[in-house]
């Protein structure tokens, strides 16, 4: 749920090899599918709502949990404002709690925020790289504390934990498919906790023309990300993930404004193959982590777990990633420090550290293990 990250300037120049960060559309993605306005079969049937962004999904359940104006909810310091703001515009006041530099919960803070004169009612925890991080033990907190819990799934489309997929445990869960899929702009809501099921009503309004040309765009983008991925050896206009997200705020920006989900999306989710997916995203993360290691932000892969990257700790991380796009290969900074809730910065230091060191490899399911060890061997002759 957050942008590309730092702007880094590079000239729109030819690469023999240049290796995307993000996923792009095959033929097997638009394959016709019959009645692609039904639910994809990988998302809990009768629980589960499909809006533009996860963003939406997060706006909505506030509304859906019953929760009222006012009301405080307990969310990471380290993540980015897209999570805290669809809350706060829903009627919500966050409780920042601090999140050490490895990305384990600072238990002490997060127990003191209980004992204010609001006590929360919900705590809203996010699946990093699609990651379920100490997630035990935050179902335990919760349940101990009688608070309702949000799963923000954003990048853990797939992952899976002891055995079920991530989103099947909190009250609601948020997802965002074009995380993990060639999807143009499409997310979920899903609601796992019984008192609060039935049918959620989404204010749809009608797509524009200009929205319609702004997906037509998009669309297109993701077709040519594909194409890289064919041949590495030709020459190809270098395409960036940053340009997938040029005017996405101007038309999805407001997560109380719903417009309806684009066809190509629908075959997208519909054509998708969990399980190869997720088994490639960990073939590469685990390369990289066999030489990588003493850089890797986080040096173990949870069982399930579908990365979305390969988070690393680098100083001096503008200069690096130019030094990378020079050698064809693009990375991304999900949630350096602009991108912080407000006031985080000025309070949380490890949040800060985090946001200015992390850099994310590209781990997708268009990537072979030959790309893998090119971005290893240029980010070890770089570091």
């Amino acid at each position: 749920m957050s942008s590309a990250g730092e702007f880094i300037e590079v000239k729109a120049d030819w690469h023999m090899r240049f290796i995307t960060w993000f996923h792009g559309f095959d033929r097997q993605s638009l394959r016709p599918v019959r009645r692609p306005e039904r639910m994809p079969a990988w998302l809990p049937k009768g629980r589960s709502t499909l809006v533009p962004r996860a963003s939406h999904a997060l706006y909505l359940s506030w509304r859906t949990l019953k929760l009222r104006g006012g009301d405080h909810f307990l969310c990471p310091a380290f993540t980015c404002n897209t999570v805290n703001l669809p809350l706060e515009k829903a009627g919500g006041r966050p409780l920042f709690f601090n999140v050490n530099r490895d990305m384990s919960i600072d238990w002490d803070h997060l127990d003191s925020l209980l004992s204010r004169p609001r006590r929360p009612k919900v705590m809203v925890w996010y699946h990093y790289m699609g990651l379920a991080l100490e997630f035990d033990r935050v179902r335990e907190f919760c349940r101990d504390n009688e608070l309702l819990l949000i799963e923000d799934c954003a990048h853990a489309l797939f992952s899976e934990h002891r055995g079920k997929p991530v989103g099947s445990f909190g009250d609601v869960a948020a997802f965002s498919m074009r995380k993990t899929l060639p999807a143009l702009q499409v997310g979920a809501l899903v609601v796992n906790n019984p008192r609060f099921r039935g049918k959620v009503a989404v204010p749809w309004r009608e797509t524009t023309e200009r929205q319609q040309a702004y997906l037509n765009a998009r669309e297109a983008y993701l077709h040519r990300l594909h194409l890289q991925t064919l041949d590495r050896s030709v020459e190809v206009d270098k395409p960036f993930y940053r340009e997938a997200l040029n005017d996405m705020r101007k038309y999805y920006g407001d997560p109380s404004e719903f417009w309806p989900i684009d066809p190509v999306s629908l075959l997208a989710m519909h054509n998708a193959d969990p399980e190869r997916i997720r088994r490639v995203r960990r073939r590469n993360y685990r390369a990289y982590l066999r030489e990588l290691r003493e850089i890797a932000l986080l040096a173990k892969l949870p069982a399930g777990a579908s990365p979305m990257g390969f988070p690393i700790m680098v100083k001096k991380r503008p200069r690096l990633r130019k030094s990378l796009l020079a050698e064809g290969i693009e990375s991304v900074t999900h949630w350096w420090a602009p991108l912080l809730p407000r006031g985080v910065a000025d309070r949380f230091g490890a949040a800060v550290h985090l946001a200015n060191t992390e850099l994310t490899l590209p781990c997708h399911q268009d990537i072979s293990l030959q790309d893998v060890r090119y971005v290893c061997s240029c980010v070890k002759k770089l570091v």
